[in-house]
């Protein structure tokens, strides 16, 4: 496993944060969702219990959105690129929200995403596209305040966190 120092993005407000307290683990903080691949009635439905949590967490309603947002880039992009809409995979998201802070885990075991890849695709983002393709790396960039993809042999997964203001 990678360290955070191979991060492919992390900001300074990050960098700040308040450490995860082990108790945040416990109780309403944590929450497991699960997203067929195909179905986007499953993905609007988990989008809305996760503003929900963020929402009784953190009332700062661009934060949430951006959280929200977020998140939502990362479940489409493995439902598109990764599971490519299969019916039979499965999207797996890790929720902990606490009033300071979210984290989100969003994984599958569909074709894995590289660091190599990821890092690729950020540096390829050009602002001034016309095209509605290639922008998911950076509406990441711009709403979380970290991005980590650990490696896995048969798993994808992309962390993001965001420190809630």
């Amino acid at each position: 496993m990678e360290s955070l120092e191979n991060c492919i993005h992390t900001t300074k407000k990050y960098r700040e944060a308040p450490s995860i307290n082990p108790e945040d683990l416990n109780g309403d903080s944590y929450t497991e969702y699960v997203v067929n691949a195909a179905s986007q009635k499953g993905l609007i439905r988990t989008l809305e219990n996760i503003e929900k949590k963020l929402l009784a967490k953190n009332t700062n309603l661009e934060s949430v959105n951006e959280a929200v947002l977020a998140v939502s880039e990362i479940i489409q992009n493995a439902q598109e690129h990764s599971c490519k809409f299969s019916p039979n995979k499965e999207i797996y998201v890790s929720l902990l929200a606490t009033q300071t802070y979210v984290l989100a885990g969003v994984g599958n075991s569909g074709t894995p995403l590289s660091n190599d890849k990821a890092r690729e695709l950020i540096k390829r983002y050009d602002p001034n596209s016309r095209s509605s393709r290639g922008r998911g790396f950076e509406i990441l960039r711009r709403t979380t305040d970290v991005i980590y993809i650990p490696q896995q042999e048969k798993y994808s997964e992309i962390i993001i966190g965001k420190i809630l203001e």
